[in-house]
This record gives structure tokens, sequence and C-alpha cells, in this order.
């Protein structure tokens, strides 16, 4: 979850959302001299986060990795305001899999 957060902007205020306590604790380390940063201990389904309240959203090899990643992207989507980027890299098999039940419109992928 700390993948490009090291070079994030200082006016910009950063989420960082991760389900493995461990996870957050290495990102809490690699990022403590930002001040900009919030961090949950959260998954994708039950987050602190209101919808619609996020400006920008991604995911970097994480999605793909939770045995409903169909499931943990639409949460992460609706997190989004409308219109907003998101990004999202997963494996080819499950790309491919929740795009045959997805309208490219629905989410975007990078």
């Amino acid at each position: 979850m700390t993948s490009g957060a090291t070079s994030i902007n200082p006016d910009f205020r950063k989420r960082n959302s991760d389900a493995s306590a461990e996870a957050l604790s290495v990102a809490r380390r690699t990022l403590a001299d930002h001040d900009n940063i919030r961090f949950f201990h959260a998954t994708a389904k039950a987050t602190p986060l209101p919808r619609a309240s996020q400006d920008f959203g991604y995911s970097l090899g994480v999605l793909h990795q939770i045995p409903d990643t169909e499931a943990a992207l639409k949460a992460c989507v609706d997190l989004l305001k409308p219109g907003t980027v998101r990004a999202a890299v997963l494996q080819a098999r499950k790309f491919e899999a929740i795009m045959k039940r997805t309208r490219p419109v629905d989410v975007a992928f990078l």
C-alpha cells in the first residue's frame, strides 16, 4: 500500500487502508514523516470512509489476492466520487473474469 506514496504531493490528503495490521505498520514507519496521511485498519467492504467521498483511488497488486475480487473492487469504487479516476492492477485471470461481467465504463483499468 505504500508504493508511490513517498512522493505524494504534501497538499493532498491520503488515506491508506489495509486489512493487514502488519502491512499498516510498515506503511506507518515508511511514511512517518508525512503528516497528510491517515491510516485505517479495514477491509474494502468494512471501511470508515463514507461512500462517494474520495477523489481518487488506486490499488496495485492487492485486490486480486482477495477471494471475492469483484466485490472488493466494487466496494472500493463505491468510495469514489462520481467521475473520479480509478486505477487497479490485477492479475490477468482475475481481470478477464471481471471484465466478462462488467461494462468497461464501470471500471477503468490502467
